[in-house]
């Protein structure tokens, strides 16, 4: 036979002595692939019936008729209706136990539906009269970023759930339940994005395992572009009963940090000064900014700023890093730097400078050269006063430790190529 009830938890019922009632079940379900109709559930307690004390019952349902039977201990629910139906008035059905002390006597429960001569096998489950205290909840904020999914761990819940008995389940909550939904986002359960209407047909809220929290099987998605507050709300069980009092879980929904460079690729010419540079689409203002490659950077200045100068000599790969140090995000990306066969271009050469140590123009600096240069400086009797075979703009105008006077000085540049530059160089003050 096709149909079936599925669903039905292995673990106890346990019941709370001196409650009203406990649900007997939040996931049992009906399923029939063959036809969408029952006419009749039965509804038991099996072992352990107590007439006295013991009680099934169904509120809620116009289309479904309950007929409690208290000598057998049987709840019939009946009426064509579907298996939807049935579901969630299974779902609903109440157990309530008239003692005043826990008992020992093992009870049990059993389901079995019907559709005219069609009748499913029988399903059991535990029925356990216990004394509990319940557990307690309380508000808690996250922040997410917008346009990222934000999954919930059981840690963040743990956090925020106190069980004065530390029972039946020890230590964490047996399950969470969703009792609001967000309205600036959604939240997804084991990639089911959650409606009102499942919250409306699940008594006490919609019911997550903690195995699931646990797995990052809750995620919650802001809605596209959304910037701001949102909330939830959340209860949970302890094994036997939920909090007396549910709580918020308010959201931040905070700017991504997202970047774009100017240019992902750059042709440059070996040993000349070229540009890399990165804007901030969005995020925070205060944000660090590092430069890197994957071997023989070159770097003019800029190194922690949004536009870096570079004078590559090779190809390779510059790497920006844009971190927010509040938020602890960050954003990577990529330059490809490729080196071409540039004409020869002379380099810029200064014809003075002002080795004065006001750290403005101290050195000599040559720019858009072919390195490594050979510099020599001399005086106006030939006598040399500076050489250097790998010049790194370093010359600050002195001789054996000592400032030049004042005055005209001349120089040979030559590169790699076999080029060779000539002139005048004047020391100022």
């Amino acid at each position: 036979d096709s149909l079936q009830i599925v669903g039905l938890e292995a673990s106890p019922l346990n019941y709370v002595v001196g409650n009203d009632f406990s649900r007997i079940s939040n996931q049992v379900s009906l399923n029939d692939p063959d036809d969408d109709i029952v006419d009749r559930v039965v509804v038991s307690i099996s072992e352990g019936y107590d007439r006295s004390i013991d009680r099934l019952s169904l509120e809620g349902f116009d289309r479904i008729t309950s007929t409690w039977n208290d000598n057998r201990g049987v709840l019939e629910l009946t009426g064509d209706n579907s298996l939807e139906e049935y579901t969630q008035a299974l779902r609903s059905v109440r157990y309530s136990n008239a003692a005043v002390e826990r008992d020992e006597v093992p009870r049990t429960l059993s389901i079995q539906a019907f559709n005219g001569d069609i009748a499913s096998e029988v399903v059991s489950r535990p029925i356990v009269l216990i004394s509990n205290e319940p557990p307690v909840v309380s508000d808690f904020t996250v922040e997410v970023n917008s346009n990222v999914p934000y999954k919930f761990a059981l840690s963040t819940f743990k956090e925020h759930y106190d069980d004065p008995d530390n029972a039946p389940t020890a230590d964490q909550p047996a399950e969470i339940r969703i009792t609001a939904l967000p309205t600036n986002g959604v939240l997804i359960h084991r990639n089911d994005t959650l409606r009102q209407s499942q919250l409306d047909n699940a008594p006490g809220g919609y019911v997550i395992s903690a195995s699931d929290i646990g797995d990052s099987l809750l995620t919650y998605v802001p809605a596209s572009d959304f910037v701001g507050p949102d909330e939830l709300r959340w209860n949970a069980y302890d094994g036997a009963e939920v909090a007396e009092t549910d709580a918020s879980i308010a959201i931040t929904v905070r700017e991504s940090l997202v970047i774009s460079l100017v240019q992902d690729s750059v042709v440059a010419c070996a040993g000349r000064n070229d540009t890399l540079e990165v804007t901030l689409v969005s995020g925070q203002a205060n944000v660090e900014y590092e430069w890197s490659c994957d071997g023989g950077c070159e770097f003019v200045s800029g190194v922690n700023q949004p536009t870096a100068v570079i004078t590559p000599t090779r190809a390779t790969r510059y790497i920006i890093s844009v971190t927010d140090p509040v938020s602890g995000l960050q954003a990577q990306d990529t330059v490809a730097v490729v080196i071409d066969d540039c004409p020869s271009v002379a380099p810029s050469i200064p014809s003075g400078f002002t080795p004065d140590g006001d750290r403005t123009n101290d050195e000599w600096v040559i720019t858009n050269a072919l390195p490594p240069l050979t510099v020599e400086v001399f005086d106006r009797y030939g006598n040399s006063l500076y050489r250097s075979e790998d010049y790194q703009n370093d010359w600050d105008g002195t001789y054996e430790g000592k400032l030049l006077p004042v005055g005209t000085y001349y120089y040979i540049v030559s590169n790699p190529e076999g080029e060779i530059y000539k002139g005048a160089i004047s020391i100022l003050r």
